[in-house]
């Protein structure tokens, strides 16, 4: 009689976490992750307590890629690497992004995460050194919807982001878009 496969937490959220990236967390069941394990549902629930339990895990992982994404050097400027590693996300990686941003009970807490983020990142860039925090601020959060409405439409295919170098053209053409001082002379942003 053949040993029977023995199974932990890990195995069983490294299978979830590609049967999600493949197929989408909406379609993982404890069933489909059994037969992902070559296994009976038994590991699933005997480790993980649910099928919850997993897709919190697999949400957990998928964040941090997201995270590492971000922080890879695309260009010379930190908001910009934010930027263009969010739209990579969701291109490389569009059943994870969906999951993350469009299928999870509360996105807003990551969506707001993001944005607080990318608004520390901007922080650094030299060229908005001038600007009164609530312009800064205001342009933070200018970028991060330009940002998100891009990655949307990278998730719907709605937008080709196969070419690095024209998603960071996009980005930068925004980002010279003109931003109001807090004394109402406008100036140019310059990234």
């Amino acid at each position: 009689m053949p040993r029977k496969a023995i199974f932990n937490q890990e195995d069983i959220i490294n299978a979830g976490f590609e049967f999600a990236r493949r197929h989408g967390m909406q379609s993982l069941s404890a069933r489909k992750l059994a037969d992902e394990l070559n296994a009976s549902t038994a590991p699933v629930y005997s480790y993980m307590g649910s099928i919850e339990a997993v897709r919190h895990q697999i949400l957990d992982r998928a964040e941090e890629l997201l995270f590492e994404y971000v922080k890879i050097g695309y260009s010379d400027e930190a908001a910009l690497n934010f930027q263009v590693g969010i739209i990579r996300f969701a291109r490389d990686e569009t059943n994870l992004f969906t999951s993350l941003f469009i299928q999870q009970e509360n996105p807003q807490r990551l969506i707001e995460e993001c944005g607080s983020r990318l608004a520390e990142e901007l922080e650094k860039d030299t060229s908005v050194q001038d600007f009164a925090r609530e312009d800064l601020q205001q342009c933070a959060e200018n970028r991060w919807i330009f940002t998100f409405g891009i990655a949307l439409m990278v998730q719907t295919g709605s937008f080709d982001a196969s070419d690095e170098r024209s998603v960071i053209d996009k980005l930068k053409s925004f980002g010279h878009a003109r931003a109001i001082q807090s004394s109402g002379e406008q100036l140019s942003m310059g990234f």
